[in-house]
Order: C-alpha cells, then structure tokens, then sequence
C-alpha cells in the first residue's frame, strides 16, 4: 500500500511538472487531454501525446531544447549526433522523423534552399540553433568536416615535404590529389632497382 501511494503520488507530481512545461511553451494551460500518459520512470520530460489531440511538434521541439550561451542543445533523441523529431500524425499516414536543426532552421529562418544542406558552424551537430546554421552544397559540407576528404583537401604539403601546388598534383583514380614529385622519385627508383636486378643477373648468368 505504501508502494503504491508513493507511487502515485510520484506520477501526480510528474504530470503536474509536464502541464506546467508544455503550459510555458504554449502561453496557457492545457487540458487533461493534452496529455494522455507519462512513461513510467520517465526522467528526461518526455510524454505521449494522446492519438487524437497531439501536442504540436513546436511544442514538443521546444521542450527538447537546452538553451546556452552559445549553442542550443537538443536533449531528445540522437543518430550519428544529429537530434530527431517526429512531426506528422498516424491519422494521415504522414508521421516521420526529421533531423531537429532542420526543423529549427525552417521554423526560424526559413526554408532551407533546394538542393543545400546545412552545415553546423559550431561543429556540434546536437545543436539546433539556426545562427550557427548555414545552408552549402554537399561537396562544402564534406570538405569542411573531420572526414578523409576534408583532411586531404586542407593539406598544404606531402608526407615528404613538397608543395601540393597545381602544377605539382595530379589525380589518383579515387580522385585524390597525388604529389607528382614524389611519383616521379617512386618511378626513378624503380627503374634503378630493375637495372641492378638486371645487371646482377647477366653477372651470374
């Protein structure tokens, strides 16, 4: 009995704690529909909207964000470091997920231009603030990142030391920038180890 009395007691404040949160968001209280069920042991605000009176994805979305004094910090769920949201409704079969700083930048700033993606300027890619988004192509996103790609494009100089200038590079079949100095040595010694391999074998022939 005393369990369940704590128990109860627990949901109660936790109910309470939600509708004055979504309550903030959205300037006014919300009705006892508005809310169908909080998840048991739920600890990180999240609710379950009930199927025929959602929460707006705008409310859920504020919800989920940390403000700093730099970035904005989404707090629901991650994939490779980017937030999700779920928008739609089951109803009409539209319900899906989208990355949060997407929706924060289309809710803010506008929609993002065809054919661009955006790039996070903070290189955190929890964050959902539209400043420190900005919409590029998909080859200036990549070549601002951390990948090989990215790495391999702000070289300035070879392994060995020379200049990866334009007249100094040519392209690999991957399309990698090669230092042509460096082929050229790799092709010299070869010719020379070929010409001793040869010579020695006349000598003992």
């Amino acid at each position: 009995m005393t369990t369940n009395l704590w128990y109860t007691r627990g949901v109660g404040i936790a109910w309470e704690y939600q509708r004055n949160k979504l309550a903030s968001l959205t300037d006014g209280p919300l009705c006892n529909q508005a809310i169908s069920t909080i998840t048991l042991g739920n600890t990180w605000g999240f609710v379950m909207p009930d199927r025929y009176h959602p929460i707006p994805a705008e409310t859920r979305f504020w919800v989920k964000v940390q403000k700093t004094e730099t970035c904005w910090l989404w707090k629901g769920a991650l994939i490779d470091g980017y937030g999700q949201l779920r928008i739609g409704s089951q109803v009409d079969g539209n319900r899906r997920n989208i990355q949060a700083h997407r929706f924060a930048y289309e809710l803010l700033s506008g929609s993002i231009p065809k054919g661009l993606t955006l790039d996070h300027l903070c290189r955190n890619r929890a964050c959902v603030n539209p400043d420190h988004l900005e919409p590029v192509t998909k080859k200036e996103n990549i070549l601002r990142g951390e990948g090989f790609s990215a790495k391999n494009a702000r070289l300035t100089h070879c392994v060995n030391g020379h200049p990866l200038s334009a007249e100094n590079i040519y392209a690999s079949q991957k399309e990698r920038r090669m230092c042509q100095t460096c082929q050229r040595e790799r092709s010299a010694k070869s010719r020379r180890m070929a010409f001793v391999g040869r010579k020695a074998k006349v000598s003992n022939g």
